[in-house]
């Protein structure tokens, strides 16, 4: 038996593939929580953002988790939490010592503490079943991920709420930490050199501590062995709390370290999609719940009246419709040759620049079609195109806006396209 946590039907298939048992009989079990109600809101700075975390605690009840991107963040926020809104709070991650991280999961689990501030280290083996609400402090790295944490909220049955906050500088942070992680060449240089300081009759035994101090973390010291195994360069026999133990073989032939380095790369551009999913998720105005679903192949099981942000907006009439996505739309059909999305919003608003006259951006029929708006709100236009399919961003290293079938057809309409969502709670 083959199992694993929530799926893609893309990931799905790829296990089938890499056991082999592309025959196997298979099993998904249906992720859908209608009695968790998810919203997203978008802040521009760390003040906002603790504003509107504050503003969500003060109206919950019950113990809830606080997902954070870093363990110094979860720390900073456990604090914040107990000092100024006096809730029993504390942190957990990965840095902390067994029994330290043992405590606060006690803690929590007996209600001596409501609130835990965590990295994703935080989250296996909770047993708790009344967890009311779930709240990300920063972009989580997948769709996956996001939707495995709020998970843990509501377990009971009963109705809890997840907030997502999310910033351009938590979206910068994502990416420094995937590129971060990525194995390099001279990361792979430094583990021999290491494991050549420590051989003896033929076993390697490396301090885990002297790696670290060369920068081989735990998340890149295993992309590392699982690259030099591969290669079929050594062979990690055990570990314990302090070293490895290798067998060394060969140093790899450099066509092969290229090849497994050219791997990591496309590991990177698809880590870099997964985050561009996230951000697209939380700029959409259509149902957040419907749109999870669809990710992992699957349909909502029935109706869930306010089941998010966007869907209780839309029932309070509180979306507001704008036929100026239409000139966002229009500008990039009359584009020869894409821009980015900061281009493109200094396009719209007729930013006078050089580079507007020597690429001629500022003959355009749509140049300082939308003069009127900041670059911020027309950022935050674009975003909401892209993330509901009516634009998307071709290329990897620098990305260009394109128009989408489902644009040209919004285009071709013209109706009025939702701009904001002004309930996010």
């Amino acid at each position: 038996m083959a199992l694993t946590a929530t799926a893609t039907p893309a990931v799905q298939r790829d296990i089938l593939e890499q056991l082999g048992i592309t025959g196997a009989r298979k099993v998904a079990s249906g992720s859908d929580r209608p009695n968790l109600y998810i919203a997203a809101r978008r802040v521009d700075s760390e003040g906002e953002k603790q504003l509107a975390l504050q503003d969500f605690l003060s109206q919950r009840q019950g113990s809830g988790i606080i997902y954070t991107a870093t363990r110094k963040e979860s720390e900073t926020v456990a604090e914040w939490v107990r000092e100024l809104l006096r809730l029993p709070a504390d942190c957990y991650h990965a840095g902390l010592t067994p029994a330290r991280r043992a405590m606060v999961q006690d803690a929590f689990i007996n209600e001596d503490i409501s609130v835990v501030a965590a990295t994703n280290a935080f989250g296996m083996g909770i047993d708790k079943a009344n967890i009311r609400f779930v709240a990300h402090y920063s972009l989580p790295a997948s769709l996956e991920a996001y939707y495995q944490e709020i998970g843990r909220a509501g377990r009971d049955g009963l109705p809890a709420e997840c907030l997502l906050l999310y910033s351009l500088k938590d979206k910068r942070l994502q990416e420094w930490m995937i590129d971060n992680d990525a194995v390099k060449r001279e990361d792979l240089a430094v583990f021999w050199r290491a494991c050549a300081r420590h051989v003896k009759d033929g076993v390697a035994s490396v301090p885990l501590a002297e790696l670290e101090r060369d920068g081989l973390a735990e998340t890149k010291l295993r992309q590392v062995l699982s690259i030099l195994e591969r290669l079929q360069t050594l062979r990690l026999t055990d570990r314990d709390e302090e070293r490895l133990y290798l067998e060394p073989w060969l140093r790899p032939a450099p066509e092969a370290v290229n090849g497994a380095l050219g791997e990591v790369a496309e590991r990177i551009a698809h880590r870099k999609e997964k985050l561009n999913t996230v951000i697209n998720w939380a700029n959409t105005t259509q149902c957040r719940r419907t749109v999870l679903l669809h990710y992992f192949g699957e349909e909502p099981a029935g109706e869930t009246p306010f089941c998010c942000d966007n869907c209780r907006a839309g029932a309070l009439g509180a979306v507001e419709y704008s036929k100026d996505p239409l000139a966002v739309l229009a500008c990039v059909a009359e584009l020869r040759r894409g821009v980015g999305r900061k281009k493109l919003a200094d396009i719209l608003r007729g930013a006078a620049t050089a580079n507007m006259s020597a690429f001629r951006y500022d003959s355009l029929i749509y140049y300082r079609s939308l003069a009127g708006k900041s670059g911020k709100t027309i950022l935050a236009m674009i975003d909401r195109l892209l993330a509901d399919g009516l634009l998307t961003l071709s290329g990897t290293e620098y990305p260009v806006v394109v128009l989408t079938p489902l644009g040209r057809q919004a285009l071709k309409k013209g109706a009025p396209l939702p701009v904001t969502v002004k309930i996010s709670g």
